[in-house]
């Protein structure tokens, strides 16, 4: 990376806004196992049904630095509008990465190692639609001292999932740099690795728009670790897999790759697939239909999550602009540890008739995919009027001794967006996360209608990075915003050997 930002020439020009157009999300089918009607939840201390509150203070931060602004990209002064925050961390470095550039920073006080745009950092792939690249998703896998960068271009009918695996544990060194033309519509890549694999969902569409199913690349890691990019891909049955998740697996052992899938919200129904075989040749199984403990919500949508109006002048709405809350889907990597799964997601609530969401949270056995706990972070006295807190766009990483954090974005009437979270120590009792913390309030109203996960409202476009007292693996990142039916019909398998045409196994290294 450093390497390609000196190679970087003098940027000319005015800066230049660049919209995502986003796919539109297909309706959430209705489970088998839904109810004919929706009853409230019983609410009661303890129960995975009431909100989470245990009025024991989450741990405060210990260190705080601000991270990449949603600055134009470097290379070409473009700014793409949604900016799509992700980022990773590692022993001694921290790896941020929004659409229009990435950055490394130095771990221990924050300081700038490199900037490079995502175009120049993806060019040597061989990808030639660097103005469409979107949704940077970012991991460190801490066993074999890797970085995994994923994106994917928009092209219409001619899609591109790029893979980057870096060389040596230091982002800002050489990487390993793949593109695998798809050649559909696609869009909101999730990654997941194990020891064997790398595995990428993703959602595919038709040319006009219309979901048609999700699929999932799966890579030899292996060998991408040593230079050369083999994978297969996996289409999975029609109108079924959107957004589903493949898990970041911290185990040296785990040979299975686990991918988890919401199903219906009034059915409170999820499934977890299984990635088997060999490296060379995995094995893909659609698991059955589960159910998570404590019943079901209602499927958030639209444009929900309200906010105070701007410091200054009036908003473009009245009252002002409700901001999207997406769905209910998984759309951050789940984590494996010590033999169980968690994940997060957004959720309506009450289920009989929403007024709020919630954060949840979901901890699965591996093994069977059975519940083992659950919670929620919710104000459950919250409309979009009387400024209770709404909460969305979570995400969860764990450690070795059992504690966890959930991430996520606040709203409020009263309030402009802000980026908090909640932690779980390992001694606290099931079902409980302790008080949200919010260290970085909003600064304004968020003039843009669309949300993305993790975005907090602001004025100046940037990251966060922070790390609780307590936490072995707990970073943070936020970003501050400017004024089906299930089927277990085996899926179809791409050999490596011999792709169709626009499917290729084997990627361009460069």
């Amino acid at each position: 990376m450093a390497r390609r930002e000196a190679l970087l020439g003098p940027r000319k020009g005015e800066i230049r806004a660049k919209v995502m157009e986003e796919l539109e999300e297909p309706e959430e089918p209705f489970s088998p196992f839904a109810p004919a009607t929706i009853q409230p939840s019983a609410m009661r201390p303890g129960s995975i049904q009431a909100p989470q509150a245990i009025q024991v203070a989450s741990p405060s931060p210990t260190s705080s630095f601000i991270g990449l602004d949603d600055i134009p990209m470097v290379d070409s002064l473009y700014i793409i509008i949604p900016p799509d925050c992700g980022g990773a961390v590692g022993p001694t470095r921290v790896m941020s990465g929004l659409n229009n550039n990435y950055r490394v920073f130095n771990k221990a006080d924050g300081s700038v190692v490199s900037t490079v745009g995502t175009a120049t950092f993806w060019a040597p792939s061989g990808e030639t639609a660097l103005n469409g690249l979107t949704d940077p998703r970012t991991l460190y896998d801490p066993y074999n001292n890797r970085w995994i960068a994923v994106m994917q271009t928009v092209t219409t009918g001619a899609g591109d999932i790029l893979l980057g695996v870096s060389q040596t544990s230091d982002p800002n060194g050489s990487w390993f740099l793949y593109r695998f033309p798809i050649g559909f519509t696609l869009d909101f890549p999730i990654v997941g690795f194990n020891k064997n694999w790398i595995s990428i969902s993703i959602n595919r569409y038709s040319n006009v728009g219309l979901f048609q199913r999700g699929i999932n690349l799966v890579v030899d890691y292996g060998q991408a670790r040593a230079g050369t990019g083999t994978g297969t891909l996996f289409t999975l049955a029609s109108n079924t897999h959107f957004c589903s998740a493949p898990v970041a697996t911290y185990s040296a052992t785990e040979d299975t790759l686990f991918v988890v899938t919401h199903l219906s919200s009034t059915g409170a129904t999820y499934s977890v697939d299984l990635i088997t075989g060999t490296p060379s040749a995995p094995v893909y199984t659609a698991g059955g239909t589960l159910t998570r403990t404590g019943g079901g919500w209602a499927q958030p949508g639209g444009q929900l999550l309200p906010q105070s109006a701007p410091n200054s002048g009036t908003s473009a709405c009245s009252p002002p602009c409700l901001i999207e809350t997406q769905d209910a889907q998984v759309r951050s990597a789940p984590v494996y540890r010590g033999g169980s799964l968690y994940y997060t997601q957004t959720i309506g609530l009450p289920a009989a008739l929403m007024t709020h969401t919630a954060v949840q949270w979901t901890k699965i056995n591996a093994t069977g995919g059975a519940f083992q706990d659950g919670g929620r972070i919710e104000d459950p006295t919250a409309t979009s009027t009387n400024g209770g807190k709404w909460y969305a766009f979570p995400h969860i990483a764990n450690n070795s001794l059992g504690d966890f954090i959930v991430g996520y974005s606040q709203w409020s009437s009263a309030q402009h967006s802000s980026a908090g979270y909640s932690m779980h120590l390992n001694a606290d009792g099931a079902g409980t996360i302790r008080d949200p913390l919010i260290y970085k309030a909003g600064r304004t109203t968020t003039t843009r209608t669309s949300g993305r996960a993790g975005i907090a409202g602001g004025t100046s476009a940037r990251r966060r990075w922070i790390r609780p007292t307590t936490a072995r693996c707990g970073w943070c990142r936020s970003m501050e915003r400017p004024a089906s039916e299930r089927t277990t019909a085996r899926p179809e398998r791409t050999p490596a050997g011999g792709p169709p045409t626009g499917q290729a196994s084997r990627a361009r290294r460069r």
